[in-house]
């Protein structure tokens, strides 16, 4: 967990530094552009009209009157009242603009509604480039919401009113006609019909009171008053806002470009997505050569001594995720690192499907037993090459000469008996393996080391074949003891000196060492301990 911890804030500080270049120039050009643009535009007024929508009425029985009362309805509903087309239209004529669509008023205001059970408040807000014209249109408004909902209060009454008249009128007919007659034995009849249209038309007066004593819900108890200060443009807010929509638009453009370049550039970011140290960094050399400074050999030295403390013998595996990296110079370096210090070193070539290391030391068939050979009868008198370094320090090499199509399966049956024999005659056991993405021989041989180095490549390093490599050790169950940095840029070196760690010896007295040391081979059996 914490190491997931520590990745992710490699990777987000990492990411804040790539883009902060890209997020203050966009973040210039963006406000200064909105600056530009906002102080170019013309201003904007805007003025309030507050409307009470009450829940409850007055009660007038008392008085002797029962006003018509509009029925309550939720406070949404006035929101969309307000911007119909009948509010609307009467604003319009209110304002002296009957001629324009209602859609057009509809642009200049806007409600708001602010409910706490009791009662409500309806907040008008009108919009104009004018404030004069910005407090007309909020007040206009107001006043048309008032009156529909007045005649929402009356429009029943209205349908009773036009009810009775029809009733009245028939009743007027009908008189007439019985008195057209002249018929005295229907004067009861009519007598009836006259007194009936009487009572009508005392429900006619009744309603018409009714109507014309109807009461909405709707109050204005604050209405719309000029504001000469314009509420926009706004210029400084509008860079302001422009200049943070640059910087995130500029870390956009950096979150994409890192999840579309899978690359790796930088050796904290090995060490971040690994999870596991950096023993040393090697730097990319003008020449092509396996041959790096002791400086650097040595760091990895103690690197990985600090890490194996407690193993006796160290038996270290050096690979790589991919062809390429520099696997086979990190473990031939390390090897003779640990030989110059009186270690008691063996490297061994068990990169079967490419091995390198015969030509490097110059061996040639015969000289000395490879390492099918080992395998076949790890207990046979075999030889290994002896290759001196300077003094009476030298280093064990066991080869391979020939390619093998089965590597796995022949380093499976032998290589672990192999690795107890060399055991007892050696304190270090270097073994160069193929890549682990390749073939499985990595993972083959990794059950009998000590622990394994990882060499990553910075010419070549990639996010996705690093995880993968770095998943299926961590699924195998391999110790990684660290990573070694090859073909590092040297300006991405951490060392004083220029390699690996500290101080380093200067470029040219490092290359004033041998390119490829003469190789001397003896013969002896591997179970025969050396003194």
């Amino acid at each position: 967990m914490t190491n997931d911890v520590s990745v992710a804030v490699g990777e987000a500080m990492r990411l804040m530094r790539r883009g902060l270049a890209l997020g203050l120039v966009l973040a210039v050009v963006f406000g200064y552009a909105a600056y530009l643009w906002s102080a170019r535009q013309a201003p904007e007024y805007e003025s309030e009209a507050t409307v009470l929508a009450a829940s409850s009425t007055a009660d007038f029985r008392s008085f002797g009157v029962s006003p018509v009362v509009a029925p309550p309805i939720d406070v949404s509903a006035y929101q969309v009242a307000s911007r119909s087309d009948s509010v609307a239209a009467a604003a319009q004529a209110a304002l002296g603009e009957s001629d324009q669509p209602p859609a057009r008023l509809r642009s200049d205001y806007r409600v708001e509604a602010q409910d706490d059970g009791m009662s409500a408040l309806l907040t008008i807000i009108g919009r104009a480039g004018s404030p004069e014209r910005a407090a007309n249109v909020a007040n206009a408004v107001a006043d048309a919401l008032v009156a529909w909902d007045v005649e929402r209060a009356t429009r029943s009454v209205v349908q009773v009113v036009a009810a009775l008249e029809q009733q009245i009128g028939s009743l007027t007919e009908q008189i007439r006609s019985l008195q057209a007659l002249g018929d005295s034995s229907r004067q009861g009849e009519i007598d009836g019909l006259i007194a009936l249209r009487a009572q009508q038309q005392q429900s006619l007066n009744v309603a018409r009171a009714m109507s014309a004593s109807a009461i909405g819900r709707l109050q204005v108890i604050q209405e719309a008053v000029v504001d000469p200060t314009p509420v926009a443009p706004r210029p400084l807010v509008n860079a302001l806002l422009a200049a943070l929509a640059g910087i995130v638009v500029a870390y956009g453009i950096v979150i994409l470009r890192s999840a579309l370049n899978t690359r790796i550039s930088e050796v904290a970011e090995v060490e971040s997505l690994s999870g596991a140290p950096v023993l040393a960094e090697f730097q990319r050399l003008a020449k092509p050569t396996r041959r790096f400074p002791r400086e650097a050999a040595s760091y990895l030295r103690t690197g990985v001594l600090f890490a194996t403390a407690d193993a006796s013998p160290r038996v270290i595996m050096v690979t790589s995720g991919r062809s390429g990296e520099g696997k086979s110079a990190v473990a031939l370096n390390m090897a003779e690192s640990f030989a110059r210090n009186d270690y008691r070193t063996l490297l061994v070539d068990a990169d079967l499907r490419q091995p390198v290391l015969f030509q490097e030391y110059g061996l040639r068939r015969g000289q000395a037993s490879e390492l099918l050979d080992f395998l076949r009868d790890p207990d046979g008198p075999h030889m290994v090459a002896r290759v001196p370094l300077g003094g009476r320090q030298r280093l064990d090499i066991v080869p391979s000469f020939q390619v093998s199509t089965q590597a796995a399966e022949i380093l499976g049956r032998g290589f672990a008996a192999c690795v107890s024999r060399w055991g007892q005659d050696y304190d270090v056991i270097v073994i160069d393996s193929p890549p682990v993405l390749a073939v499985a021989d990595a993972l083959t041989i990794a059950p009998s080391c000590t622990g394994t180095v990882l060499a990553v490549s910075m010419r070549k390093a990639d996010r996705r074949p690093l995880r993968a490599t770095l998943d299926l050790l961590e699924r195998m169950g391999v110790r990684l003891l660290g990573i070694a940095a090859t073909m590092v840029p040297e300006p991405q070196m951490r060392g004083s000196g220029g390699y690996g760690y500290g101080y380093g010896a200067p470029p040219q007295q490092e290359q004033a060492q041998p390119s490829r040391p003469e190789a001397r081979v003896s013969v002896r059996s591997t179970s025969t301990r050396r003194g």
